[in-house]
């Protein structure tokens, strides 16, 4: 398409996709799914998005990271030890 457009046949291309057959079912779908009712117009989607933490990882497992990838690495050093 671009090298049609550098070419100066943008208006040919833009003129056969609206007289095509596939503008007017994307277009008759595309009314058909604003007309139709949201799943975020319910209770359930209400639902759904109403958390009650700001996270979903647990709290155990980011303890197990910190163990993990923290802890046991400043256990190796010596320096950790002398800032107790």
């Amino acid at each position: 398409m671009q090298m049609s457009a550098r070419l100066g046949h943008e208006d040919e291309l833009v003129g056969v996709y609206e007289a095509s057959d596939l503008r007017a079912r994307t277009m008759d779908e595309l009314e058909r799914q604003l007309e139709a009712p949201s799943i975020r117009d319910g209770d359930r989607f209400k639902e759904m998005m109403a958390v009650r933490k700001a996270t979903t990882t647990p709290s155990w497992w980011a303890l197990w990271v910190l163990f993990r990838y923290r802890t046991l690495k400043a256990m190796a050093d010596m320096q950790f030890y002398g800032r107790c």
